[in-house]
């Protein structure tokens, strides 16, 4: 009985202390939406959730607001474009205690491609809602023709009604947003704000084009006749 009371059982409440020490790390890290030292081990692990495979990050950066201070901005996010044999995917991250990643988005948006799919397609990351104000996002545009070195977007809010004068709508309160080439095929805008629309319900339309070299239209999403 002294054996166990000087020699076990200090060993022994030791040891599930340290259980329960990890069972409480390891809660506390599925609480925390199971984050990982890297942000392609992430991308990777929602890759497989969705079954996909093969996918490599080809051009990522940082999600940056006009007023970053606003309440509920999000902080430290980053978009991430990844690829495959047929698909981009588009993956948005919460850089957390200097080196742990986490996924911030409800889904894993992607894009299939195949010859009758638009050559350029662009897609809003880190969408923050300002009420009346509208909303701000960074928007990524990717383009699977190699030719293309430039690319332009015109957004707006329309609501069912709008969308049947859409070109008016472009005309009269689109966004034309500035964009930087962030690696081969890939630019990015960054704090691009839509205001609303005048209807209760609406849909945020993107138009996107891109040019090659001697400024001509070489594609266009929706599809248009090249100029």
């Amino acid at each position: 009985m002294k054996r166990f009371r000087s020699y076990i059982l200090p060993r022994l409440l030791l040891a599930l202390s340290s259980l329960a020490l990890l069972v409480s790390i390891f809660y506390l890290w599925l609480s925390m939406n199971a984050p990982l030292p890297s942000a392609a081990a992430i991308c990777a692990r929602l890759d497989r959730e969705r079954y996909v495979s093969g996918s490599a990050l080809i051009a990522s950066g940082p999600i940056q607001y006009q007023d970053p201070d606003l309440p509920g901005t999000p902080k430290n996010t980053w978009w991430f474009v990844g690829k495959n044999s047929g698909t981009f995917q588009f993956y948005t991250l919460e850089k957390v205690w200097g080196f742990l990643w986490r996924n911030t988005d409800q889904s894993v948006r992607q894009v299939e491609c195949s010859p009758d799919s638009p050559a350029i397609f662009a897609r809003p990351m880190g969408i923050y809602f300002h009420g009346t104000g509208g909303t701000e996002f960074t928007l990524v545009i990717v383009s699977t023709d190699p030719s293309v070195v430039r690319v332009e977007a015109r957004l707006a809010h329309m609501g069912m009604e709008e969308e049947k004068a859409a070109q008016a709508v472009m005309d009269s309160r689109g966004v034309s947003p500035e964009f930087t080439q962030v690696s081969e095929g890939v630019w990015a805008a960054q704090g691009v704000v839509v205001p609303p629309s005048g209807e209760h319900y609406s849909s945020l339309i993107i138009w996107c084009r891109g040019y090659d070299a001697n400024g001509t239209l070489v594609c266009a999403n929706p599809a248009q006749p090249l100029e």
